[in-house]
């Protein structure tokens, strides 16, 4: 529907007597433009916007039926009523199959049958705006699963979804070259991971059930031997859980079989890897709730933001003594234990290159330096993609 409070409606009639008694009769209740032919409707529809159509069938130049049919072709979201004295069953079929909404005949009287056509009106602009949310939600949904896509085609190690039966949902660039490698030719999605990689353990396939039974992550080694090369991974199950039920699982495989060349070195690399491998399955986890979030149509601004809020602490190294802050405008969204301390990670949120607001990441207590003072520079990484997750839905219409 359009701005105003009152649904917008071209009304398309060659009786101008006609026209006049809806304009009376429904002055309260809709906002009416009377045209008398046809061309003049499409003339209309192409200048300015209305919310629906009402029509007459017997018209000049073209009868009710053309003009429907050019009206499906350029504008097939905008819902036709069909309203016209030539009640015969055979229009009504025509008029149906060309796409209009609804029909009603002038037969018995136009003052008899205003319920009927307000309560018409009404029901086909709600249908036509919950298509519209639809749409939008899907378009949503899209892009930030397109945004998860990019972000874990960026990282080198092998990323895939599966659901309950171990089909693949979603896979990263990496994987699909990996399993190039060990000879497998075809499309991979939808697939079974088993009988994709029918070299896989017995105990890899188990602890798919375990992270099922458990709704907990399950982390550990797996030994690949194809064509005579050994590999060592190390990987990461982690659960997906829809309404506090587990639906899909992200694994995480690292291929370590360099780390593993000599027993000095893999002792050194086992621990060090096994660390990334845990923050790479938090930052993972946390991108992958933030995309949940902000495709969630029944969320408000608000609670978007609080709930983002939230998923920092448990991506960064130090959880326990982690709290954080998100401001916009003059809004300020915290984590519970939340306070300023020296220890500090921020980034800016930009939209339309003006500063919006920034989120920030602190310490509470103080810890040894790595890559940013006591941040590692993934939780950069994070943090900067999360502002800029947060930017973009600045952009959308209706926005945080």
């Amino acid at each position: 529907m359009n701005n105003l409070s009152i649904p917008r409606i071209l009304h398309v009639d060659d009786d101008i007597m006609i026209l006049d008694i809806y304009a009376i009769l429904f002055r309260n209740n809709l906002n009416i433009t009377p045209v008398t032919s046809g061309t003049e409707a499409l003339k209309m529809l192409e200048n300015e916007l209305f919310d629906l159509i009402i029509t007459d069938y017997d018209l000049p130049e073209m009868n009710g039926l053309e003009l429907l049919n050019i009206i499906k072709l350029k504008y097939p979201e905008l819902p036709v009523i069909f309203c016209t004295g030539q009640g015969n069953e055979q229009i009504a079929r025509e008029a149906f199959l060309a796409g209009a909404s609804d029909y009603f005949t002038k037969d018995f009287g136009i003052i008899a049958y205003k319920e009927k056509i307000l309560n018409s009106v009404k029901n086909l602009l709600q249908k036509k705006q919950t298509e519209i949310e639809k749409k939008k939600s899907q378009a949503d949904l899209i892009s930030s699963r397109r945004q998860y896509k990019e972000t874990i085609d960026a990282i080198d190690d092998m990323i895939f979804v599966v659901d309950l039966n171990l089909d693949l949902l979603l896979y990263n660039k990496y994987f699909s070259n990996q399993v190039i490698c060990f000879g497998f030719t075809g499309e991979l999605e939808k697939l079974n991971l088993f009988k994709l990689c029918p070299f896989l353990s017995p105990n890899f396939k188990d602890e798919y059930s375990q992270v099922i039974k458990s709704g907990k992550t399950v982390s550990g080694e797996e030994v690949v031997s194809v064509e005579g090369k050994v590999y060592f991974f190390e990987t990461s199950k982690i659960p997906l859980e829809e309404s506090g039920a587990v639906t899909k699982i992200v694994t995480v495989m690292r291929d370590v079989t360099t780390e593993r060349q000599t027993r000095e070195e893999l002792q050194n690399a086992y621990n060090g890897e096994k660390f990334k491998l845990g923050e790479r399955v938090k930052e993972l986890r946390c991108l992958y709730e933030l995309s949940r979030i902000i495709s969630e149509p029944r969320l408000s601004s608000d609670e978007i933001l609080q709930k983002t809020v939230r998923l920092f602490p448990p991506a960064w190294q130090y959880p326990e003594i982690t709290c954080a802050r998100i401001i916009l405008g003059e809004k300020e969204f915290r984590t519970e234990n939340f306070q300023i301390t020296p220890w500090q990670q921020t980034a800016d949120i930009i939209a339309q290159d003006n500063l919006r607001g920034s989120i920030e990441i602190f310490y509470t207590e103080e810890k040894p330096l790595w890559d940013e003072g006591p941040f590692l520079k993934e939780e950069r990484y994070l943090i900067d993609t999360v502002a800029k997750v947060l930017s973009l839905k600045i952009h959308q219409p209706a926005s945080v």
